[in-house]
């Protein structure tokens, strides 16, 4: 993949979206010829990205990070299409802990990137833990233009994987609703059902408590019926 990109004509064809402008810099501090970078324009305020590629397998997709209910294979097979075509994906969100890769936002690239027998994937990396990569993959899609929708099933995992998480559900429904860039009033509903099924958990709990109160109690006046039988049944023999 690096040299397939080493002549300048080929560099300046690299697109990494119609937003970024890509630039090769010699000045850069940079030895790798695997990596780029990217000025990307936002409020005509300019801010430099690496774009850097690794290897498929470099790259954890385990730790759940995966935003999406399920991978949509005809979306896989469209961003294929456009491979073949000579188009440039975006790259990939990794976040690097000082030993792995850990895959936030790109799963439908990188399976395409696989399927198209590619060794390499272009990748933005930024440092942080296999938990930051989570908090950042339920809010990954919501506004990425070239990106598959979300369907309501991908925004309520995005919103239940913070839910269901010790310290991130003591945050407000707005703050959960900001992360997973979905509206509070969403995040209240998924949160009542929640608490609704404990609810309906304990009175379970509490209505099988007095089955089994009621049970042994009803045991409790057998063995005292049975005892007063005997002792009628003694009395009359007497």
């Amino acid at each position: 993949m690096a040299a397939a990109l080493e002549s300048a004509d080929q560099r300046e064809n690299f697109k990494v979206s119609q937003e970024f402008i890509p630039v090769w810099r010699d000045d850069y501090g940079l030895t790798s010829k695997n990596r780029l970078v990217v000025s990307e324009k936002q409020d005509k305020n300019y801010s430099t990205r690496i774009v850097e590629y690794l290897g498929l397998d470099e790259i954890r997709r385990d730790g759940g990070t995966q935003p999406r209910s399920a991978i949509n294979l005809q979306h896989i097979k469209l961003l294929e299409d456009q491979m073949e075509e000579g188009q440039q994906l975006e790259p990939v969100i990794v976040f690097y802990d000082g030993e792995f890769y850990w895959l936030a936002d790109g799963f439908h690239r990188w399976y395409a990137h696989r399927n198209q027998q590619e060794e390499a994937i272009a990748c933005i990396i930024h440092q942080g833990a296999n938990r930051d990569a989570v908090l950042y993959s339920v809010g990954a899609n919501a506004d990425h233009k070239p990106a598959l929708p979300r369907s309501r099933e991908d925004k309520r995992r995005a919103v239940m994987t913070l839910l269901n998480d010790q310290e991130w559900k003591e945050w407000s429904d707005r703050e959960i609703a900001r992360q997973c860039k979905v509206h509070h009033n969403t995040v209240s509903k998924i949160r009542a059902s929640l608490t609704g099924d404990l609810s309906s958990n304990t009175s379970l709990q509490s209505l099988t408590g007095d089955l089994s109160s009621n049970t042994s109690l009803q045991s409790l006046t057998g063995d005292l019926s049975s005892n007063t039988s005997l002792q009628s049944l003694t009395g009359d023999l007497s």
